[in-house]
């Protein structure tokens, strides 16, 4: 009931676009996962909006790696004192273990906090977490991915290099040229004939705000409408769809998740096109201006 193992089966070779960050993953990441040395990568941040593809990407590096992900799903106990009996579980699981990525799903709320409002075990919990990320006989063997759309909001000691500080990747809507990629595999698969420039146009205008999550939903939505007329459909009846199709009103919560993304992403070749000349600066002032209308 806290910890659950997954052997994902799919790679980097299996994800549709984000060729710059697929670059980033072979070269820096995985290299930096492989290492069986005090050099090897202890932890990576993985922060984006939701629904940008952040934990579709980073199981496909443990599938890789061919190594099981450790998933921790409920450390915290309502009894007094089981809460540390579960820690000491798991990290004598960890300390038996020869090589196990363990991912943290929105970590912001997995981990708690060491402020002084905090109740007692969840600081003691957070403490001894992050203790355990920094623990020199884990290094190398045992590797954390955090999860999160809020990095602010996970403690500056988890944020610091040696923890998950060491590598923060973020994961962004896809721009571009990139977005034609997912246009094309969200939509050609069911037409009778390939988009030209006007149909993708179009396409592209009505899915200005999609997010990777978004496309899939809509390639499924195709599959369906598609089933009983042979698995094809029109360009111009796939377009009614598209265009028929409205989000839900969640722009400005994803457009905060987005900002917080580039202020804490550690690598500039990983921003998004549109963030890579705005200042740090400027990126603080525009989630304030949200902050101020309640966005956070």
């Amino acid at each position: 009931e806290v910890v659950e193992f997954l052997r994902p089966e799919h790679k980097i070779a299996d994800l549709i676009g984000f060729e710059n960050l697929k670059q980033f993953i072979i070269e820096e990441i995985i290299p930096g996962l492989r290492l069986m040395t005090k050099h090897a990568i202890s932890s990576i941040i993985v922060c984006g909006p939701n629904r940008s593809g952040k934990t579709y990407t980073f199981e496909a590096v443990a599938g890789e790696l061919g190594i099981p992900i450790l998933v921790l799903k409920n450390l915290r106990s309502q009894w007094f004192g089981q809460t540390d009996v579960i820690f000491g579980r798991l990290k004598r699981v960890l300390e038996v273990l020869r090589k196990v990525l363990i991912y943290v799903n929105e970590a912001d709320t997995q981990f708690g906090s060491i402020s002084g409002d905090a109740h007692e075990t969840e600081k003691r919990l957070t403490g001894r977490l992050q203790a355990m990320m920094s623990d020199t006989k884990l290094k190398g063997r045992v590797h954390w991915i955090l999860d999160t759309a809020r990095p602010h909001r996970l403690s500056v000691d988890i944020r610091q290099a040696g923890r998950g500080g060491d590598v923060i990747v973020a994961v962004f809507d896809p721009e571009g040229e990139q977005r034609k990629v997912f246009i094309r595999w969200a939509l050609e698969h069911v037409l009778d004939v390939p988009l030209d420039d006007v149909a993708m146009g179009r396409v592209d205008v009505a899915t200005q705000e999609y997010s990777v999550g978004a496309f899939t939903t809509l390639r499924s939505k195709l599959n369906r409408k598609a089933t009983g007329t042979d698995g094809k459909l029109t360009v111009e009846a796939v377009l009614a769809i598209v265009e028929d199709t409205l989000l839900p009103d969640v722009a400005l919560d994803r457009l905060y998740q987005t900002i917080q993304g580039a202020l804490n992403c550690t690598s500039k070749r990983l921003l998004a096109p549109s963030y890579r000349d705005i200042s740090r600066a400027d990126l603080a002032r525009k989630a304030a201006d949200l902050e101020a209308i309640g966005i956070k």
